[in-house]
């Protein structure tokens, strides 16, 4: 709920491994952060060094461009999944189809290293000039993988429009820098593909990357509970990538902490695979009944939340087997 100190403990997060990074510059940790409101996690790029600002609105530059080690075809089968999961799940093969066709004839069989991939704008465009049945056997089918396209390819200004888009690892974090992506004003839909796309390039790049160890980083996201809500769980097949990213981050040395308004609706993979819960102040009969499953809270405990004051609030970790109340300080600027 607004004014229960949420954000302003994510501020401190970020503070906290800034201030490690400055005593520990051989473990240097890069923060991707992501917001969509006028937060605080905004102005940090004033306090710590290194960070650099995109916003989806302007200056971000998205592909659907595969991670140097990760074959092509792995990679589109990948992009595919993802488009499936935002709205086109009947057309999601004749999408992977179209991609490793522009991959072809963009890379000239090229399967490793940096390549060029097609945009959405292309992939929607070539809806109107492939032949009938080069990508789908009915044109029904090619008609409503058009009216999805439509959005990212003609929706989004200049967000996706870039044969070799932003990465992650090779942008942002192995250079040592921080990235916050500014998503004000966007629709759900657009952050998602996009959080999707980014993650899911990072996972695939470190599972086919070499042996040594990458510099690790830490995904922070406020707002995101329609992101990791059950209603967008559901519509993958298999684990969406930020949840993938929680199962496998102590190996990929990926670290994930996400902020939500509202606990009810929050898919009970990320409840059940989160190592620390953080719960404030909230009122709403859904939320409270999730957090008394999620603290294992004895009966009627829970009715403490909606007292709380701001900072204050209900931790559990792994060390612990019982929920404990704490406070946050506040900036240590």
């Amino acid at each position: 709920n607004a004014g229960s100190g949420k954000s302003t403990a994510l501020y401190n997060l970020v503070l906290a491994i800034d201030r490690h990074n400055q005593a520990h510059p051989e473990d240097f940790i890069s923060l991707i952060i992501w917001e969509s409101k006028d937060g605080e996690l905004l102005s940090i790029a004033q306090v710590i060094p290194n960070c650099i600002v995109v916003s989806t609105a302007q200056t971000l530059r998205l592909g659907l461009d595969p991670p140097e080690n990760v074959p092509t075809h792995l990679w589109n089968n990948e992009v595919g999944r993802i488009i499936g999961a935002h709205g086109l799940k009947a057309g999601s093969i004749s999408v992977v189809e179209m991609l490793n066709f522009f991959s072809r004839i963009l890379n000239k069989e090229q399967t490793i290293g940096p390549r060029l991939a097609a945009s959405f704008e292309n992939l929607y465009e070539m809806c109107d000039v492939a032949p009938p049945g080069l990508f789908e056997s009915k044109e029904q089918y090619l008609l409503s993988v058009k009216q999805v396209l439509h959005q990212p390819a003609k929706a989004t200004a200049n967000l996706w429009r870039a044969s070799q888009g932003l990465n992650l690892e090779r942008d942002i974090i192995r250079p040592g820098k921080h990235l916050i992506i500014d998503d004000r004003g966007q629709e759900d839909w657009v952050g998602a593909v996009g959080r999707d796309i980014l993650i899911k390039k990072l996972i695939m790049g470190r599972q086919h990357g070499n042996k040594t160890a990458p510099r690790r980083v830490f995904l922070l996201g406020d707002e995101f509970g329609n992101y990791i809500s059950r209603k967008a769980e559901e519509q993958y097949i298999g684990s969406m990538p930020l949840i993938e990213c929680m199962r496998k981050g102590r190996s990929l040395r990926i670290s994930v902490c996400v902020g939500v308004n509202a606990l009810g609706p929050v898919s009970r993979t990320v409840l059940v695979d989160a190592n620390y819960h953080f719960l404030f102040r909230m009122k709403d009969q859904e939320s409270l009944r999730e957090a008394a499953n999620t603290l294992l809270l004895p009966p009627g405990a829970e009715a403490i939340l909606p007292a709380l004051q701001p900072g204050k609030f209900l931790f559990r970790g792994p060390a612990w087997p019982d929920a404990v109340l704490a406070r946050i300080y506040p900036h240590l600027l």
